[in-house]
């Protein structure tokens, strides 16, 4: 992380199969201390998220932001948001919606940290997707 600068990610987690596993739990545990770290970065601090969904409401993506703007408007954690709240908000949002239609591609280029993978033997840059293992 450069000073001033941080890129973050948060995945969507699963739960869809009913009762969340205490590996799940454990995870999303995992994910609000994680984000509980970023929040404590200066408030000026400016941060590129991997993704944007755009939620219903809003006309732009917003993939800039600061920690304070989080702090303030992040629908998911805030200042203010427990733990518990957190786990329970999230076990049951992570119930219902399909995986994004973007995610596998997105995967793809968030784990090169914004990179595009490396060109084929034909010169071509390709996002490569499984689709026997859809």
């Amino acid at each position: 992380m450069k000073e001033g600068r941080a890129r973050t990610g948060l995945h969507r987690l699963g739960g869809r199969q009913g009762g969340v596993a205490a590996a799940i739990r454990t995870q999303i545990i995992q994910v609000y201390h994680s984000i509980k770290r970023i929040l404590s970065l200066p408030s000026d601090t400016h941060l590129w998220m991997c993704h944007d969904y755009k939620p219903a409401g809003r006309d732009t993506h917003a993939w800039h932001s600061t920690v304070e703007e989080q702090r303030k408007h992040n629908v998911h954690i805030h200042d203010g948001t427990e733990e518990d709240q957190f786990v329970a908000t999230r076990v049951a949002r992570d119930r219902t919606p399909a995986a994004p239609v973007l995610l596998l591609p997105s995967v793809q280029v968030n784990i090169r940290a914004g990179q595009m993978p490396p060109r084929d033997a034909n010169g071509q840059v390709y996002l490569k997707l499984p689709v026997d293992r859809l």
